[in-house]
C-alpha cells in the first residue's frame, strides 16, 4: 500500500485521535497496534510516539499456554518501554486464577510504578499476590487516581500501605472483601472518594477505628479537600459510624445508599448524626442523594435547612410525606418576597416514593390529596414571581427538572388524575 507523505505533526494528531478509551482492552485491531500494520512509514511513526503507549488496558482473558503467555509478557514489556518516561494509565481487570501468572504480570507493571498516573486493579478471583505489590511502597510519586476491587486481605493492605506514600493521590475508589482495620491514607489530598462495603466482610466499625488514627488527618477527623463522597452500605448504623468520624468542610456531592435488603432497619441516631455532619459542609454542599434511608420528615427537613445551597436533591425510597412537601412549597407575599419554603436554589428534584406499610405514617399514604400537594410544590418552584426573592433580597432559582419514577407516575395517574394532568403540563415545558 502506497501512502501519501504528510507532515509529522499531522500524523501525530491523527494517531492520537485514533486511540480508544482508556478503559477499552487492548486489541490487535485497535490503535496503536493496528496503525503499525498499515505500512512501514506508519509503523515508524507509531514507534516514535511515546504518547501513543501511555494508556494500557489489559485483556481480561490471558493466554493459557506457557509459550503464548511468555509472548504476552514480552509484548507487555515492549508496550511499556515504548512509552519511555511519560506518565502511565494502567487498567488490570482480569479473570486470572493462577497466582504465578498474576504475579508475573504485576511484576512488569510495578517495575514502572514510578510513572503511574492512574491505576485500576480488579481481580475476579481471590488470588493473593502481596509480594508482587510490595515494591509499590515509596514508588508512586505521580499517582493521582487509584481504584481497586475484590482484593484479598493481604493484597489490600499492601496497596493501602503503598498509597500512603502517594503524595499526589486525589481520586480513590476502594472495594474488596476483607478486613479494613488499621487503614492509613493521605486523606488531606483526596478530592474524590468512593467506597463499596459488604457487611459480612468489611465491618465499618473496624475501619473507623483504624482511620481515626491516621497521622495525616487534621484534628483526627477533617478531610479538608474532599469534594465528593459516595457511600453504599448494608445498614444505616454503618452510615452513622462513618459520618460521625469525619468532617468534610468542602464537600459538594454527598450520595448515601443503604442496601434495600436491610431498609426495614431504622437507626435512630442517624438523623442527628447527618444533621451534625451537614453543618460542616453547610455552604458547600450542592448535591444530596439519599437512597433507602428512612427517618422522620421533620428530621429530613432539618437536614435540608442545614444545606441551603443545594441545587440537586434526590430521594429514592426515602421519607417523603405531606409535611416535607409543604415545607418545600414556596409561598410569596404581594411584594414577591418569600413568606415560607426552604431550599430555594434547587434546580433538579428527583424522587422515587416508597409505599410500604412498615413506614407509614412516616411515608404516605400516597393518595389524591398528597399528589395535588406535590404538584403544588412543583408549580410553586416553576411559576416563580418575576422578582421572586427571599427576605435577604437574594434571588430564588427556578426549578429546571422534576423527575418522578415510572412507578410513581403510574400511581399518580390512577390515584390523582387531576394532579397527573397538571404534572404532564409542567413536564412538557421542562
Amino acid at each position: 500500500m502506497k501512502t501519501l507523505p504528510l507532515p509529522l505533526e499531522i500524523f501525530n494528531n491523527v494517531f492520537l485521535f485514533c486511540l480508544p478509551d482508556k478503559r477499552e482492552a487492548l486489541h490487535p485491531n485497535s490503535a496503536p497496534l493496528v496503525l503499525m500494520r498499515v505500512c512501514t512509514e506508519w509503523r515508524t511513526v507509531a514507534l516514535s510516539m511515546p504518547q501513543l503507549w501511555t494508556s494500557l488496558c489489559l485483556p481480561r482473558h490471558m493466554p493459557d499456554g506457557p509459550v503464548q503467555f511468555q509472548s504476552f509478557l514480552s509484548a507487555l514489556e515492549g508496550w511499556l518501554l515504548r512509552s519511555e518516561f511519560l506518565p502511565l494509565d494502567i487498567v488490570l481487570s482480569t479473570e486470572v486464577t493462577r497466582e504465578d501468572m498474576l504475579a508475573e504480570i504485576l511484576a512488569i507493571l510495578c517495575f514502572h510504578s514510578c510513572r503511574w498516573r492512574s491505576f485500576y486493579l480488579w481481580l475476579d478471583h481471590p488470588v493473593a499476590v502481596p509480594h508482587a505489590l510490595a515494591s509499590l511502597t515509596g514508588c508512586l510519586p505521580l499517582l493521582e487516581s487509584c481504584t481497586f476491587r475484590d482484593l484479598t486481605n493481604s493484597n489490600g493492605h499492601v496497596m493501602l500501605g503503598a498509597l500512603l506514600t502517594a503524595p499526589r493521590l486525589q481520586d480513590l475508589s476502594v472495594g474488596w472483601f476483607g478486613s479494613v482495620q488499621d487503614w492509613e491514607l493521605p486523606w488531606p489530598h483526596l478530592t474524590s472518594f468512593a467506597w463499596g462495603l459488604d457487611v459480612g466482610y468489611c465491618p465499618l466499625r473496624d475501619m473507623i477505628s483504624g482511620i481515626s488514627q491516621c497521622r495525616n488527618l487534621l484534628r483526627s477527623q477533617e478531610v479538608p479537600h474532599l469534594l465528593q463522597l459516595f457511600l453504599s452500605v448494608c445498614i444505616q448504623q454503618h452510615l452513622d459510624v462513618f459520618l460521625r468520624s469525619f468532617i468534610l468542610p468542602r464537600l459538594q456531592n454527598l450520595e448515601l445508599d443503604v442496601s434495600p435488603d436491610h431498609k426495614e432497619e431504622q437507626y435512630t441516631l442517624l438523623p442527628t448524626t447527618l444533621l451534625r455532619f451537614s453543618s460542616h459542609c453547610s455552604s458547600s454542599l450542592q448535591i444530596l442523594q439519599l437512597t433507602n434511608i428512612h427517618m422522620e420528615g421533620v428530621a429530613l427537613l432539618e437536614v435540608l435547612r442545614n444545606v441551603p445551597n443545594l441545587t440537586f436533591l434526590g430521594l429514592s425510597c426515602a421519607v417523603f410525606n405531606a409535611r416535607v412537601v409543604d415545607a418545600l412549597t414556596l409561598r410569596f407575599g404581594a411584594d414577591q418576597v418569600l413568606i415560607s419554603g426552604q431550599n430555594t436554589k434547587l434546580l433538579t428534584f428527583q424522587i422515587a416514593l416508597e409505599d410500604n406499610p412498615k413506614f407509614i405514617p412516616i411515608c404516605g399514604p400516597f393518595d389524591a390529596p398528597f399528589y395535588n400537594m406535590l404538584i403544588d410544590m412543583v408549580e410553586s418552584r416553576w411559576f416563580l414571581p418575576t422578582n421572586a426573592r427571599d427576605t435577604n433580597s437574594d434571588g430564588i432559582l427556578k426549578l429546571e427538572r422534576f423527575i418522578l419514577s415510572h412507578e410513581d407516575m403510574l400511581r399518580m395517574k390512577v390515584e390523582a388524575p387531576e394532579a397527573w394532568a397538571r404534572f404532564e403540563g409542567i413536564h412538557s415545558l421542562m
